[in-house]
């Protein structure tokens, strides 16, 4: 027989108590819980289960919303790991800090609320691409810190204009298209440059070709100026006693050596600019 025949608490088979639900011990005499693991979420003490957080309910097997984080809204507990897990787009412990996407690139930028800060420099979504000089895109277009300049523009961030007679107001990187390969880049006394061109080439870039038909009645080197009254055909014998041969210098050539350093506003008064240019 089981002893006390197990307390009307069990069965009794072959003289051992098999204790119901809820009951425990050699007599079934001590209360135990209906789940001794407690659905896996707490522990049995004295037949009650002491949950675990995020658990409730007699044997523990009921979530409990209430005793979660929610994560900031952008991501779920996990009552296993009792950590959160995040969305995409977002980090933290509790989910709450902007993530950065796509991710700043490594010292260019830092990820403040979601967005880059970029450093001095860089700019882009990701502080990916070079940044150009302000002043670039008055002129010209950024091409990965290049600035690439309009036409009628030159200098490393396209601030020197082009005149109408074709001379550059400072280069200080050297001649216009390096002389078209028809002369040699000089260095004047100012501190500019000029192009002093091969025999046969004319122009601030030395890409004229000089007239050599002085009697076709054409203006061949297209400057307006046909056969004698090109500076170019004085020294054609039929052009030597020429007005025009006999006045002296070619403008053209005298223009490609200009170099001006502080051109007048265009709000100046018309004589003043006008004087200035024939000066």
């Amino acid at each position: 027989d089981c002893p006390k025949k197990c307390n009307s608490n069990g069965d009794c088979v072959n003289g051992l108590c098999k204790c119901f639900p809820g009951y425990q011990g050699t007599d079934c005499s001590q209360v135990d819980c209906y789940d001794p693991g407690c659905s896996g979420h707490g522990v049995c003490v004295t037949g009650v289960c002491r949950c675990d957080r995020g658990w409730s309910g007699a044997l523990c097997a009921d979530r409990d919303s209430t005793c979660f984080t929610d994560c900031a809204g952008h991501g779920t507990y996990d009552v296993t790991s009792e950590k959160c897990i995040c969305e995409a787009g977002w980090g933290g412990s509790d989910c709450s800090a902007a993530q950065c996407r796509p991710m700043c690139h490594p010292g260019h930028g830092v990820c403040v609320n979601g967005a880059c800060r970029c450093e001095d420099g860089w700019t882009g979504d990701a502080c990916h691409v070079r940044q150009c000089h302000p002043r670039c895109e008055e002129h010209g277009s950024c091409s990965d810190g290049v600035c690439l300049c309009d036409v009628g523009w030159n200098g490393d961030i396209c601030t020197f204009r082009e005149l109408w007679f074709k001379t550059y107001l400072y280069l200080p990187a050297g001649c216009p298209n390096d002389c078209s390969g028809h002369g040699n880049c000089v260095r004047d006394g100012d501190g500019g440059w000029y192009c002093a061109c091969r025999s046969g080439w004319k122009s601030d870039a030395c890409d004229v070709q000089v007239v050599v038909l002085c009697t076709n009645m054409k203006d061949d080197d297209l400057d307006t100026l046909r056969d004698c009254q090109d500076p170019d055909c004085c020294s054609h014998p039929s052009c030597t006693r020429t007005s025009q041969c006999r006045g002296g210098l070619d403008p053209s050539h005298e223009a490609s050596r200009i170099r001006i350093r502080n051109p007048l506003p265009t709000t100046a008064p018309f004589h003043q600019r006008a004087s200035f240019l024939v000066n």
